[in-house]
Formats: structure tokens, sequence, C-alpha cells
């Protein structure tokens, strides 16, 4: 029970719907097993007081490899997998920005790390 945003994941407009979500990312953080970030660090930037982390190396790193990870995972499964935004229906203020998902079968999505 999703609907799928036309986002480019990356873009100002995905982080400016970001910012009015909480997604994947946010729920070990609001969950508190997060060691990366606490749960009133989130609060302060998503209402905006404070900017969101930085990218750094490793993580452009990641960003950069992916593409060449879901091609990979493309061929091994033979199926085809396409970056999505997702909004759920249920709950309008959730989301999750997925690195692929699946064209054969909806319920088969990756996460790259």
């Amino acid at each position: 029970m999703y609907e799928i945003i036309d986002l480019e994941q990356g873009s100002q407009k995905w982080h400016q719907f970001r910012s009015n979500h909480i997604g994947g990312s946010d729920a070990p953080i609001i969950m508190g097993l997060s060691p990366w970030m606490k749960e009133t660090q989130l609060w302060v930037i998503k209402m905006g007081f404070k900017e969101p982390q930085i990218m750094t190396d490793k993580m452009k790193r990641g960003q950069d490899l992916e593409p060449l990870v879901r091609e990979w995972y493309e061929n091994e499964t033979r199926d085809k997998f396409t970056p999505v935004v997702l909004k759920s229906k249920i709950y309008p203020f959730m989301s999750a920005s997925l690195d692929g998902l699946s064209n054969v079968n909806p319920i088969y999505i990756i996460e790259i790390k």
C-alpha cells in the first residue's frame, strides 16, 4: 500500500521530501538503536534547526558504486531493479528511498550498502 513518488534520489526536491517524512534511515534512530545519531539530533534536523550530515568519502564511494552493484545483482537474478521513492498510503508521513524495486515482482527490493 504505497505510491511511487517521482523524485530523483539525491536531488534537492528529494532532500526536501525526506525532511518532511519519516524514512527507513530514520527508523533505527527513532528506536534508539543507531550508534551514529540520537533521537534528539534527528528531531533538530527534521525541524530544520540544523542541516543534515554532510556526505563522507565512504558514503560518496558507496553512492558511486551503487549502479555497478545493482547491475551485477540484476545479472545474477535476471531481474531489473529500479531506484524508487515510496510513500505509504496508510501512513502518509512514512516514506522509503529504495536502491531497487523489482520490475518483475514488486515485493522484491534491494538495499545496497
